[in-house]
C-alpha cells in the first residue's frame, strides 16, 4: 500500500501513534467524496484543516523535530493566497506531495525529490516548468535561509514603507495642526458668545479620556491580536488592564452622576438638558437639511442652540453609559449578581457590554468626529472644545434659530 511506504505510515510502524491514520483524514463515520465541500479532503480545505493541523501543531513540531515554517511560509505563496478565496483551482499540499504516498524529499521516488520536482509542477504549469523554476515556488524560497536576497528585499521595503508613510503622516499631522493654531487665532479677531461653561467643557474633556481608556482596554482584551491595540497595551499585566478599566468606568459613571445633579441644581446644565429634549422641529429641521444637502435648495436648516444630529447623539449617549454602567457591574460583580438573577444573565450582559461597546466607538468616528472635524462648516475642528466660545457669524449662518433668541435677548448687537 502507497501508506504504508509513506512518512506517515513508516511513523506509525515506528509506533508514534500521533502520525495521522486513516481516520484523521478521512473521519471514522461520516466519509465524504473529495468533491463534497464538507469534507476534509475537499481541495480548498485539505491544507489548512488536515495537514496544517498537524505541521502548525507546536507540541508535535518540537516532539517530532518537524520544520516549524510550513505553515508560514506556504501562505506566503500564491497557491495559499488564490485558495483562500475559494473556487480556485492552486496547488494545495497534495498536489505537490500526493495524498497517501508522502515520502521524503531525499527518496528518489518522492514527488518533491530534485529530480522529479520539475515533472510536479508541470502537472499544473504545463508549458516550461523547469527544475530552476520548481526551485523558486518551494517552501525555502520565503524564508531567509532559502532566499536571503529576498529577505532583506523584503526588509527594506518595511523600513521604506515605514519612514515614507511615517514621514508622510508626520508632514500631514504638522499641516493639520498649523491649519488649527491659524484658525485659532483668526477667531480672535471675531465676536465670540459662550456655548459652553467652564464646569461642561472640564465634563466633556474627562468623558472623552474615560470613554478612549475603555475602548483602548476593552477591544485590547477581546482583540488582542490587533497589532495597534497590542502595542498600546503590551506592557500592562492582564490585572492592571482590568483595573484602569474599571477605573475608567467609575470615573464615566461619576462624570455622568455629577452632570445629573447640576442639571438638578439648576445651572447651565439644566438649560442645556431641556435644548437637547427632542421636539417636533426637529423632524422639520431634518426635512430641511435633507433638501440642503440634496441641492434643492440653498437654504440651510435654521437651527436652535442645538441640532437634531446633537440630540440623538446626547441621547444615545445617555442610553449607552446606562446599559454599559449595568452591564459592567454584573461583569465585574458576577457572584453577586446571580444572587438576584438568571445563570444566562451573565453572559446577556457579556453580549450586550461588547456590542454596545462597539456601537458606541463606531458612532463616535463615524457621526461625533464627522460634525467636529471633518464638517466643512468646521474643519479643521470645532473650537468650541477648546474655548467653549462660538463666533456669532457662524451662529447667524448655521443656527438661525438661536442666534434670533439672542438678539431678541439683547445677549447680542
Amino acid at each position: 500500500m502507497q501508506y504504508d511506504n509513506s512518512v506517515h505510515g513508516k511513523a506509525v510502524q515506528r509506533g508514534w501513534d500521533e502520525s495521522p491514520t486513516c481516520n484523521d483524514c478521512h473521519n471514522s463515520h461520516l466519509i465524504l467524496p473529495t468533491d463534497s465541500p464538507d469534507a476534509f479532503t475537499n481541495k480548498l480545505r485539505v491544507s489548512e484543516q488536515i495537514c496544517l493541523s498537524c505541521h502548525e501543531d507546536q507540541r508535535l513540531i518540537q516532539r517530532y523535530g518537524l520544520v516549524n515554517s510550513i505553515g508560514s511560509s506556504y501562505r506566503d505563496s500564491y497557491h495559499s493566497m488564490a485558495n483562500a478565496r475559494k473556487g480556485s483551482k492552486a496547488a494545495t499540499c497534495v498536489d505537490c506531495h500526493t495524498t497517501h504516498d508522502i515520502l521524503k524529499p531525499i527518496n528518489p521516488n518522492s514527488s518533491v525529490n530534485p529530480a522529479n520536482v520539475a515533472g510536479t509542477c508541470a502537472q499544473c504549469h504545463k508549458k516550461g516548468a523547469t527544475e530552476k523554476f520548481a526551485l523558486s515556488y518551494d517552501h525555502k524560497s520565503s524564508l531567509k535561509s532559502g532566499n536571503i536576497i529576498n529577505y532583506y528585499v523584503r526588509i527594506s521595503y518595511i523600513w521604506l514603507i515605514l519612514l515614507v508613510i511615517g514621514g508622510m503622516f508626520v508632514h500631514n499631522v504638522l499641516i493639520y495642526l498649523s491649519s488649527i493654531v491659524r484658525k485659532y487665532r483668526e477667531r480672535k479677531e471675531e465676536k465670540l458668545f459662550p456655548r459652553l461653561t467652564k464646569g461642561q467643557m472640564i465634563i466633556h474633556g474627562v468623558n472623552f479620556l474615560a470613554f478612549f481608556t475603555l475602548v483602548v482596554t476593552g477591544f485590547s482584551l477581546r482583540f488582542s491580536d490587533i497589532p495597534v491595540l497590542h502595542m498600546l497595551t503590551f506592557w500592562l499585566s492582564e490585572g492592571a488592564r482590568s483595573l484602569i478599566h474599571r477605573i475608567a468606568g467609575v470615573t464615566m459613571i461619576l462624570v455622568f452622576a455629577v452632570h445629573f445633579f447640576r442639571i438638578a441644581k439648576g445651572n447651565a446644565d439644566r438649560g442645556v438638558f431641556t435644548a437637547m429634549l427632542p421636539r417636533l422641529k426637529d423632524i422639520r429641521d431634518f426635512k430641511d437639511n435633507m433638501k440642503y444637502v440634496f441641492l434643492r435648495t440653498d437654504k440651510r436648516p435654521r437651527y436652535g442652540k442645538t441640532t437634531y444630529a446633537e440630540k440623538m447623539e446626547y441621547l444615545a449617549l445617555l442610553w449607552g453609559t446606562a446599559v454599559m454602567a449595568l452591564t459592567g457591574m454584573i461583569l465585574w460583580f458576577p457572584i453577586e449578581s446571580l444572587k438576584f438573577l438568571p445563570t444566562w444573565s451573565i453572559k446577556v450582559a457579556e453580549t450586550v457590554h461588547f456590542y454596545e461597546a462597539i456601537l458606541a466607538t463606531m458612532a463616535i468616528f463615524f457621526w461625533h468626529f464627522f460634525f467636529v472635524i471633518l464638517n466643512p462648516d468646521v474643519y479643521p475642528l470645532d473650537l468650541t472644545v477648546v474655548d467653549g466660545k462660538m463666533p456669532v457669524e457662524e451662529i447667524k449662518e448655521q443656527r438661525a434659530d438661536w442666534y434670533d433668541e439672542l438678539k431678541e435677548k439683547g445677549k447680542i448687537d
